[in-house]
């Protein structure tokens, strides 16, 4: 997977350090937290009617066994870009 930026030149190595940083560490730093907000945004999605109990009862689910995440060995390839948790796999 190219990041989103790729313009299939080579990016000057001092840029992209600058540009990124420790982008992938505070991803899984933040994590949880995004786990958290997802929790936060899914159940107000249903108490204004736009999921059904059972889809918020599905996804709470799903996302509650990705808590603890530290339980998870969970690893950020250097080419990936964006900060969501969705970037993020198991590792093998």
């Amino acid at each position: 997977m190219k990041p989103i930026w790729d313009k299939g030149k080579p990016v000057n190595e001092l840029i992209q350090k600058y540009t990124v940083g420790r982008d992938r560490e505070m991803d899984l730093m933040l994590a949880k937290y995004d786990v958290q907000g997802s929790l936060a945004h899914i159940t107000m999605l249903q108490s204004i009617g736009l999921l059904e109990k059972d889809e918020l009862k599905a996804l709470s689910s799903s996302l509650k066994d990705l808590l603890p995440l530290e339980s998870l060995s969970l690893r950020m390839e250097s080419r990936m870009s964006t900060h969501r948790l969705n970037s993020c796999s198991p590792a093998n």
